[in-house]
């Protein structure tokens, strides 16, 4: 009970909420808020962090498809929100990780891959993907030292 009120209030608060927060509790933030976008179709098989938080595993199937996966480590990715504008006056959101220089490598089905991958696509909801986005801004921060990407002021 006590931990739904915790993230409700968080979802209040926005990404103001999470500048404040440790490790711990900013990769639980991103593990609830990828599940609260499970749906009937579309379904989070995983979400995991290494033991030092440096690396993340993402699994996930859609009704219809086989499932994926991708694996980051922080310090070798980007992750940013993209809006895509639709001709019906709908935008929508992804949620995208690119990888960083030559040496920049994600897994996306235990297969090398580099440039840029959707991890989370066609979310009506801005706040929340700008809320994901800035949770893991403020890991990689405190995992690798490196600052955002575009600091919001």
């Amino acid at each position: 009970m006590a931990r739904y009120f915790l993230i409700i209030l968080l979802l209040g608060l926005g990404p103001a909420a999470l500048r404040g927060q440790t490790r711990e509790e900013t990769m639980n933030y991103i593990v609830d808020e990828f599940k609260s976008l499970e749906n009937r179709t579309y379904t989070i098989r995983e979400i995991t962090f290494s033991p030092s938080a440096d690396s993340f595993t993402f699994r996930r199937s859609r009704q219809g498809r086989k499932e994926s996966g991708t694996t980051l480590k922080l310090a070798q990715v980007d992750i940013y929100c993209v809006t895509v504008h639709r001709a019906n006056g709908i935008d929508h959101f992804n949620l995208v990780a690119r990888s960083r220089g030559r040496d920049g490598v994600m897994l996306a089905n235990g297969v090398k891959y580099q440039g840029a991958m959707p991890l989370i696509g066609t979310i009506e909801n801005e706040k929340k993907v700008r809320s994901l986005e800035k949770a893991f801004a403020r890991l990689t921060a405190l995992v690798t030292g490196r600052k955002e990407l575009f600091p919001v002021p």
